[in-house]
């Protein structure tokens, strides 16, 4: 069987590190290398991180010794480390169904589809993993999916980098961007990218193997810098389109539709992507 290395950027994480990582190395289909890169925390993280890696051999720590200012650099330096043929991404603050791996493996075999996602419930920020949705629901016998293709992410992220799990060959070619006007958008210019010149599709599985924290702390949570942030990149990736300024302002007006509209659902179904 290929090998899997999980990737897991860290930073001031003590608060919810422990969950993240027993979510991990308690999955039916164990990974071989759990590859946390520390940036530069000031809290307890690192002592927690070590503490586990005392009864678990697969995790291997990275510190770095400066903080980076966002998850792209930690997260192309654990792509750069990984010794696995897939990858699996999840954020330091974010839970897994302890099948999460199991099931996304057995996708890409029977399909041989090299980028698979899922979807993923809203955690709030107050509340213990055993109180979310995740686990309360059961996995359902038939594993439907969605093709997700270059034109779904027009206005819109339709990936929790938390769900993602790809092949090694696919994140090697479009890497993090890590500029500052960039942070907390990085994932969504990656997948945008894979999908616009890498692959052709990818399939996401219509049910959530992931909690998504939200909380006030979460570099996401300032909506109006995500927009600006937002507006910056498809300024960028509209640069060459002809005419680009049309382009450019109805794919800014139908994110700004499209965020407003996810948040309305999102409240009604507790569901985040």
């Amino acid at each position: 069987m290929p090998a899997i290395s999980v990737v897991l950027p860290v930073y001031n994480s003590e608060k919810y590190i422990l969950e993240t990582l027993r979510s991990v190395v308690n999955q039916t289909l164990t990974p071989d290398e759990v590859i946390v890169v520390d940036d530069k925390s000031t809290d307890g993280t690192e002592s927690v991180v070590r503490a586990l890696m005392e009864n678990h051999d697969n995790i291997r720590l990275i510190s770095l010794r400066e903080n980076s200012g966002g998850p792209a650099t930690p997260r192309n330096l654990g792509v750069g480390a990984a010794k696995g043929d897939f990858i699996a991404f999840l954020d330091a603050d974010d839970v897994w169904h302890s099948q999460k791996l199991e099931i996304q493996y057995a996708l890409t075999k029977d399909t041989n589809v090299d980028f698979v996602s899922s979807r993923s419930w809203k955690l709030l920020s107050e509340r213990a993993p055993t109180e979310s949705n995740l686990i309360k629901n059961r996995m359902p016998k038939i594993h439907k999916t969605t093709m997700v293709t270059r034109k779904d992410f027009i206005c819109r992220n339709p990936l929790c980098a938390s769900s993602v799990f790809v092949k090694k060959r696919i994140v090697e070619k479009i890497r993090f961007d890590n500029r500052k006007e960039f942070v907390a958008i990085e994932d969504y210019v990656a997948w945008r990218k894979i999908h616009d010149s890498v692959i052709d599709f990818s399939l996401r599985l219509d049910f959530p193997l992931v909690d998504y924290r939200v909380h006030e702390n979460s570099i996401s949570f300032s909506k109006l810098r995500m927009a600006a942030r937002t507006f910056r990149y498809l300024r960028e990736y509209h640069a060459n389109s002809i005419p680009m300024l049309p382009r450019l302002i109805l794919e800014f007006l139908g994110y700004a539709m499209c965020g407003t509209w996810k948040r309305c659902v999102r409240e009604i179904q507790k569901e985040w992507h």
